[in-house]
């Protein structure tokens, strides 16, 4: 497919990026692939479409996809109770159902108040550790159902929960049934003990500096995949190949009946008449983001080994212009 590798350099420098910052651009119409990749890894290798980095919280709408395979195929409802599923937890755990947990509703703690029950989690954020932090919260704050606020516990939950109901290790599931059905070939989850997955140095994670954190939870982070592999999902979701599309784009409601945008691990926001469902991902050393425009059958990828979220807005605006543009 044709991308046009001028306006795509113009919409990177416009934005803030350098020709050696490590960015990769995907880009899909009717399913059709165009890549633009510039800069280099810190180890000095080219930085292309193809090299695969940690994708932060993009793994979120790939944990949600999993929990709506298991919701139709019998297995889950959205309104089973996390305590359930984890019964390890303390009695709040009967008050929050799964759909607050994949809208950002269940009033779980913040990252940091679980960093201060376990200090260890500031240097390796891993699934037990949070599930040892959740365990350790007498109450709640607030009433789940009632606010909406954007939570990386609840998906390190749902991924616990998606293991539990499968009977099989999340990576496991995630690999069979998620990444290997959409030809993500690249991609794989990841929860430790090494900071990156076999076949990459400790370059290549965005933990190597002393001292940095290790991100080795599952379900609210955990996946390492490309900006190729990305498309390949953004196009797996737009012709629905997983056959959940009626489930992952529904959008969560307050328990006063409130709409919110959150869908299943990504948001459905209006952009000029045209919905787009909307991801993204961050942690010191990456940045990404994801656009899906089903009116269009278009979506957009990018992904950097760099800091600077306003910087990759700004630039994913500018790209997704210039996609629909060039697909009209």
């Amino acid at each position: 497919m044709t991308w046009d590798g001028a306006g795509v350099r113009a919409a990177l420098r416009d934005a803030g990026y350098a020709p050696d910052d490590a960015v990769a651009v995907a880009v899909t119409r009717r399913g059709r692939l165009g890549v633009h990749a510039q800069g280099r890894t810190s180890a000095g290798s080219a930085f292309t479409a193809d090299t695969v980095t940690y994708a932060a919280s993009l793994a979120k709408q790939v944990t949600a996809a999993g929990v709506a395979l298991l919701v139709r195929d019998g297995v889950l409802d959205t309104r089973d109770r996390l305590a359930r599923w984890i019964p390890t937890l303390p009695g709040w755990a009967d008050s929050v159902r799964l759909d607050h947990l994949l809208h950002h509703t269940a009033a779980l703690p913040g990252d940091a108040e679980l960093v201060a029950r376990v200090p260890e989690l500031r240097t390796r954020w891993t699934t037990p550790g949070v599930l040892a932090a959740l365990a350790g919260v007498r109450d709640l704050e607030r009433e789940p159902g009632a606010e909406h606020a954007y939570n990386n516990a609840g998906y390190v939950c749902l991924a616990e929960v998606v293991e539990r109901a499968s009977g099989e290790p999340f990576t496991t599931f995630a690999a069979r049934r998620l990444l290997e059905p959409t030809g993500m070939a690249s991609s794989r989850f990841w929860a430790g003990p090494r900071k990156e997955p076999p076949g990459l140095a400790p370059s290549d994670s965005p933990s190597s500096e002393p001292g940095a954190t290790s991100w080795l939870s599952l379900g609210d982070g955990g996946l390492w995949t490309t900006a190729g592999d990305l498309a390949r999902w953004n196009v797996a979701l737009l012709r629905d190949d997983l056959g959940i599309a009626r489930i992952v784009e529904q959008t969560g409601r307050l328990d006063d009946g409130t709409a919110l945008p959150a869908a299943w691990g990504f948001s459905v926001r209006d952009r000029g008449g045209e919905l787009v469902h909307t991801a993204g991902g961050n942690v010191p050393g990456v940045t990404g983001t994801v656009r899906r425009v089903p009116g269009h059958d278009v979506s957009l990828t990018v992904l950097t080994r760099t800091d600077g979220v306003e910087r990759v807005l700004a630039a994913t605006e500018a790209l997704l212009d210039l996609a629909l543009t060039a697909e009209r």
